[in-house]
């Protein structure tokens, strides 16, 4: 969904979507608030004064508008974009989220390899296509090596995304071999105060619909370790 119109307007686009959503029986919806990258037709547009900005505030309406609607259709929201029917949620969203290993082969491709010590391996190849026609081979790659506690706390910062299995403080601290900090288990408490999250007596936490609205800004507050400890 990108919104740069009125509410009304949008109100009745969203309409139109829903009764085609229900008329085709789709089975997965992905809903994102629309980013507005530099360089682009749109950008030029809108510095030109010839299309309006996106408005944040008819952008999270819209959202709202999808979680409370999509329901009606048997689509269920599993993690932040996304809506399914039972069984039809992504598979290899779910794999991102969970920090699962997985491959990515080709231009601009992006891998994650979990390491038996509790450190994660990043790498991601060139997005030059005339790197590829030259030698596949050669084709330049990146590579990140995580410490353990680093990708323990990616690993809360995205599991989070995923709004029906959520994260477990325990499951993580035996993959990545580290003990969960206090300051970490004080936000996410705190975050739970707010109503931005729930959790259970395991310390396992999910995202709630509110909370789906602010994953970005908890996931910052996870990742940002305090200056004592850094």
């Amino acid at each position: 969904i990108g919104c740069a119109q009125t509410t009304k307007e949008e109100e009745v686009r969203l309409k139109n979507d829903l009764a085609l959503l229900k008329k085709w029986a789709i089975d997965h919806v992905s809903t994102y608030a629309l980013t507005v990258e530099e360089k682009t037709p749109l950008h030029k547009l809108i510095q030109l004064k010839k299309r309006p900005a996106p408005d944040e505030d008819v952008q999270v309406d819209a959202l709202l508008y999808m979680q409370q609607n999509l329901p009606a259709l048997g689509l269920e929201q599993y993690e932040i974009s996304s809506f399914a029917k039972p069984g039809a949620e992504s598979r290899h969203n779910r794999v991102y989220w969970s920090q699962g290993s997985y491959l990515g082969l080709g231009p601009g491709a992006h891998s994650m390899r979990l390491l038996p010590t509790g450190e994660v391996v990043r790498t991601h190849t060139s997005a030059r296509l005339d790197d590829w026609e030259r030698s596949p081979a050669k084709a330049s790659r990146e590579s990140e090596r995580l410490s353990p506690k680093n990708a323990f706390l990616e690993a809360v910062a995205f599991g989070l995304r995923d709004l029906k299995g959520g994260i477990s403080l325990a499951h993580f601290e035996a993959r990545h071999r580290v003990k969960a900090p206090l300051w970490l288990k004080e936000r996410l408490i705190s975050a739970k105060e707010r109503g931005h999250l729930r959790h259970d007596n395991a310390h396992h936490f999910w995202l709630t619909p509110k909370g789906a609205l602010f994953a970005d800004a908890i996931a910052r507050e996870v990742l940002d370790v305090p200056d004592a400890i850094a």
